[in-house]
């Protein structure tokens, strides 16, 4: 029979102090590209900028784990930073604690989503599990290395991203600007253009039949592919919505900011889509992967013929007459088979991804529930429990 792990549940507050109060904040407006100090919010990257306003700097022990008030994120900060406004709270692991272990222990916590709301009141009401220190030692040292590696894997896509657009512009140059003078003429003469619709719900027959129904939300950075749709629709419904033929690419073109205009991926199925989107269905003298690559490359094209501010909105007619460049169809085939083996290149590594991302969550989970470190507390029971009885006094009094 398995012994369970040796431990103590602790309030957040024994476990974290919140170091937030006091310091200084740097507006987002006032983000650097470049700088001494790099800014850590509470948005996606671990840095989020940089500033050289010294006074700003964190002025308390490292490392700290920050939190998003907002976003829900955990992130482990060892090096000297300044705080993002807003949303951003610092969070000192106590003395008893391994900083990661604290760390990796957040990342298993389902906090409940409220929306944009603060929910650091959700996180204050976790309580912390506290083992021996030589077996928080131990759990680090193993979810160190898977973490190495994610990292590593995340690092090794975002150079391999860079690969298409970098062909496209040796090829062909910046579309925005066309360098190389290529002819120009109007998307609608490349290709057709369609602007996809939303059945009626009322309708229950437009709906739950063997079409996906794809939104903005299926035309992603991740993926070069239109992913798969949570939505279906019947015949019916899809008649009604339109679809596009496999080989088109489909753009955002209204959007609730304008950084989302003329998002783009390509579909290798038929798939209905919401008005949201407009499918360009290339006409048979245009290679269908150089036209998803010149979206790709040349997003601007579509945001500069935005009508809706900062929101964004592209009509049908304003789409069709954005100017594209068209090169000799043999130079767009050439770039035709190197793209679609990019891409396909780029889907494989997103599903590995995916795989190693499951992976970790596996071990995140085994490990705080005492099966990732069974057999090593097993053959260290004795060493253990000696330091039970040396923290015994420590955790009575903290």
């Amino acid at each position: 029979m398995s012994r369970p792990a040796l431990g103590v549940d602790l309030p957040f507050s024994k476990a974290l102090i919140d170091r937030t109060g006091g310091q200084r904040k740097i507006l987002r407006r006032d983000y650097l590209a470049t700088g001494a100090i790099p800014i850590v919010d509470q948005g996606d990257d671990l840095i989020a900028g940089y500033t050289d306003d010294d006074v700003s700097r964190y002025d308390r022990t490292l490392p700290v784990i920050v939190f998003g008030d907002h976003t829900r994120s955990f992130k482990y900060v060892d090096f000297p930073f300044a705080i993002g406004a807003d949303g951003a709270r610092v969070l000192e692991p106590s003395a008893i604690f391994d900083p990661r272990y604290l760390y990796y222990y957040l990342l298993t916590q389902k906090i409940p989503s409220r929306g944009y709301s603060r929910h650091f009141q959700f996180l204050r009401r976790v309580s912390i599990r506290w083992i021996p220190p030589s077996e928080q030692c131990r759990i680090v040292e193993i979810l160190d290395q898977a973490d190495r590696l994610r990292r590593l894997r995340v690092e090794a896509d975002a150079k391999a991203n860079r690969i298409l657009p970098a062909l496209f512009k040796k090829m062909f140059g910046d579309p925005v600007v066309n360098p190389m003078k290529w002819p120009k003429c109007p998307l609608s003469e490349m290709a057709t253009i369609t602007t996809g619709n939303t059945p009626s719900r009322k309708r229950l027959e437009y709906y739950g039949g063997s079409i996906e129904w794809v939104k903005s939300d299926n035309l992603n950075t991740a993926s070069h592919y239109v992913t798969a749709a949570t939505e279906s629709l019947s015949y019916l419904g899809a008649r009604v919505a339109r679809t596009a033929s496999p080989g088109s690419t489909l753009v955002t073109c209204i959007a609730g900011s304008l950084s989302a205009i003329g998002n783009s991926a390509i579909t290798e199925r038929e798939v209905a889509f919401n008005q949201q989107i407009n499918a360009a269905t290339p006409k048979p003298e245009v290679d269908s992967w150089f036209l998803y690559g010149q979206f790709l490359v040349g997003k601007r094209l579509v945001q500069d013929a935005s009508t809706g501010g900062m929101k964004g909105l592209v009509s049908k007619n304003r789409f069709s007459r954005i100017e594209f460049m068209r090169p000799p169809p043999d130079l767009q085939k050439k770039f035709g088979r190197h793209c679609k083996r990019l891409c396909d290149q780029k889907q494989g590594h997103l599903e590995d991804g995916l795989r190693f991302d499951k992976l970790f969550e596996t071990l995140l989970a085994r490990a705080f529930s005492g099966t990732l470190t069974e057999s090593w507390r097993e053959a260290h029971i004795h060493e253990l429990l000696y330091e039970m009885e040396q923290h015994a006094k420590v955790l009575h009094d903290w």
